[in-house]
C-alpha cells in the first residue's frame, strides 16, 4: 500500500515490497567460515577484542587509567 501512496504523491516509498520480502525470507545465520579461511582472518572473542582495543589506547597514551574517576 505504501508503494501505491508514494506513487500517487510522486515520492519514493520508504520501504519496497521486495525489501520486506527479502528481509523476512533471508536466514539470520550466514556462514562466513569460507570468507575467514580465504582472507586468512583470525577471529577474536568480544572480550579479546575489547581488551586489545583498550590495551592499544593505553599504549598510545590516549587513555590514562589513573585519571579515570568512577561514579
Amino acid at each position: 500500500m505504501s508503494e501505491w501512496l508514494a506513487k500517487g504523491f510522486g515520492i519514493e516509498p520508504q520501504l519496497l515490497r521486495s525489501q520486506v520480502h527479502f528481509y523476512y525470507q533471508c536466514k539470520e545465520n550466514f556462514d562466513v567460515s569460507a570468507s575467514i579461511r580465504d582472507l586468512d582472518l583470525e577471529t577474536e572473542t568480544s572480550a579479546q577484542c575489547v581488551n586489545r582495543y583498550f590495551s592499544e589506547l593505553m599504549e598510545s597514551g590516549s587513555l590514562n587509567p589513573q585519571g579515570v574517576k568512577y561514579a
